[in-house]
Formats: C-alpha cells, structure tokens, sequence
C-alpha cells in the first residue's frame, strides 16, 4: 500500500499537482501480511475479507480491529469489509454487500464513537447511495471514555470495544 501512495505522489508531482497527504498508522501488534492471500489489496477499495451466503449484516472495519471483525463475522454470520483509505469514497462493492446483507450496517472502529469513522461512513454511504441503503446501524467503538496503556491493542479493545 505504501508503493501505492508513493507512485500516486510521483504522478501527481509530475503532472504538475500538488499531492495529497497520506498518513499510515503503524501499531506494535504482529498483523499477517494477508488476511485473505489471494486478495489484489488496494487503498481505494474496500476489502472483502469474509462474504457469507445469507449474512445477518455487513461488517465495516479498518486496521487493527480486521481480526475482531473477521472473528464476530465466522462467529456471528456476518459478511466483513475493509476500508483501507477510510477517507475517501466507498465503492459499489459495499453497496452490493449491504443490499446481500438487509441494510444492516456495523461499523467497527479504533476511535471515539463521536466523530469516528462509524459516522463518517454512515453520512458518506447516505450521500452515495441514498438514505434507504441502510436500514439499521451499529457502532462498536470506544463511547466516551478515556483510554489507557496497555502493551497490545487487543487488551484495549477487549476492555472498552461491547460486541
């Protein structure tokens, strides 16, 4: 993904614009490489991780929350997207995907609830797709508590993330 932001900032550059801004956030923990390994990554598109048959909803997550999403979608019967570029434009693949899945949205995030990712998805996915696409939300992120150490962001998560 970093190749993918460097030769986007070349092209702009040469072209004559001014680049955009990227920045990554790295953490301690020891992701895989790949969740899925056949998967063609990109930062622009969301990332199918796990598609069910009949889903009971639509996951949405980013990051470092990918192996409690993928855990409560096998679990739970949920399908699981991630949405690497979380400021940018959603694809019809989402939308394909909340359609399979009802409406039923939950949005899992490393964030205040207030102003996350939860609610820029939610205003974003309305003007893209209509404010019918969504049919019932949920948000899993930290509801206005203040955050603490730990040594791995799995403790946090298990302490104030409710699933």
């Amino acid at each position: 993904m970093v190749k993918e932001v460097v030769a986007e900032f070349k092209a702009t550059v040469e072209a004559g614009g001014t680049p955009k801004s990227t920045v990554f956030f790295l953490g301690r923990e020891n992701f895989p490489q790949y969740y899925v390994e056949e998967m063609n990554y990109s930062l622009k598109n969301e990332a199918v991780l796990l598609d069910q048959e009949k889903p009971k909803g639509l996951i949405l997550t980013t990051g470092s929350l990918v192996p409690m999403a993928l855990e409560m979608g096998e679990k739970e019967n949920y399908c699981v997207l991630s949405k690497t570029w979380i400021n940018g434009e959603f694809t019809n693949e989402i939308k394909s995907h909340l359609e399979k899945a009802q409406g039923n949205l939950i949005v899992m995030e490393d964030h205040q609830k207030i102003s996350g990712f939860g609610s820029f998805a939610l205003m974003k996915l309305t003007e893209q797709f209509g404010a019918d696409l969504i049919k019932s939300f949920k948000s899993i992120a930290v509801d206005g508590k203040f955050g603490r150490s730990a040594y791995k962001a799995r403790q946090l998560y298990d302490q104030y993330l409710t699933l």
